[in-house]
């Protein structure tokens, strides 16, 4: 039980920035010069000097930033998924109260080449016609029936925001869900076989892929080659909607329609009921016109 105002002692309670401030001391004298071994991922670099990355291993991960240019030395070796150790202090932000890896020096023990391999798959499905836009296939402009292949569980919003936006201008689509997982293990045999159920389904015009951003190793599964060859022998209309609009993962380009995010996929695929119901008005108009004059 917490004790009254009373009975608790000045000096037994912290502000905020006291309680960071000590944290903050006793973790720069604990662990002032530390190796973390992880795989790179979120690499960001601003001000041709500035290293912001994330240490990640199975099941957790650690900020890592450089101000001194230390990391900035090897930017050529630094890539999303390379396998290294970083040398440095432990801190706190203490404005939020985050603790993170100040770097002073890194070592690469395998080389991340995640993102290689997709530039490399772009370039051989790109001279093989993949991403031609002469074999794009274009969506029916009152679909009726749809079927979206994403994730439902509690952090996923993607299909939420699809089905928000989509049924407020057009309620008329019936929607049709195929849960699969959107990053992880299994995760593009699982997207895969969503396309092919609601391939078999006769009713089904269109086929939406979609989930929300993420690092370049959780946008994997939509950068397979799998994958997109199973959306380029596709007979439906292919709809991609991967990440935020900083993503641009393979599926997108394979698509039939790319897609910026949820919401922009439902906004491309939906017509307007206003926008109905004026061309309605127009033809109704033209085609009176025409009976009398």
């Amino acid at each position: 039980m917490l004790k009254s105002t009373n009975t608790i002692m000045e000096s037994e309670v912290f502000t905020v920035t006291q309680i960071n401030r000590l944290v903050s001391s006793i973790i720069k004298e604990s662990f002032s010069n530390i190796y973390i071994r992880g795989e790179i991922s979120d690499l960001s670099i601003q001000n041709n000097s500035w290293v912001f990355l994330t240490l990640k291993d199975n099941e957790s991960k650690i900020r890592c930033v450089d101000f001194s240019g230390s990391l900035f030395k090897y930017k050529d070796k630094l890539k999303e998924g390379s396998d290294v150790i970083i040398n440095g202090t432990l801190s706190i932000f203490e404005k939020r109260g985050e603790y993170q890896l100040i770097a002073k020096n890194i070592e690469v023990i395998g080389s991340g080449d995640i993102l290689e391999k997709i530039e490399k798959l772009k370039i051989k499905l790109q001279n093989m016609g993949y991403f031609d836009k002469e074999r794009k296939k274009q969506p029916p402009m009152f679909p009726e029936n749809l079927g979206i292949v994403t994730s439902l569980e509690d952090s996923s919003m993607a299909y939420k925001d699809f089905i928000k936006t989509y049924k407020k201008r057009y309620p008329l689509t019936n929607i049709y869900l195929y849960h699969s997982r959107v990053q992880g293990e299994n995760a593009e045999k699982e997207i895969i076989k969503g396309i092919k159920y609601f391939e078999n389904k006769k009713n089904i015009e269109i086929i939406v892929l979609t989930r929300g951003g993420g690092s370049v190793e959780d946008l994997m599964p939509f950068n397979s080659e799998l994958l997109a060859n199973t959306i380029y022998n596709s007979k439906k209309v292919i709809v991609s909607a991967i990440g935020h609009e900083g993503n641009i993962s393979i599926s997108d380009l394979v698509a039939d329609i790319h897609a910026f995010t949820p919401t922009h996929a439902a906004l491309l695929l939906s017509p307007q009921k206003d926008e109905i119901l004026n061309k309605l008005d127009t033809e109704m108009s033209q085609a009176i016109k025409n009976i009398y004059y």
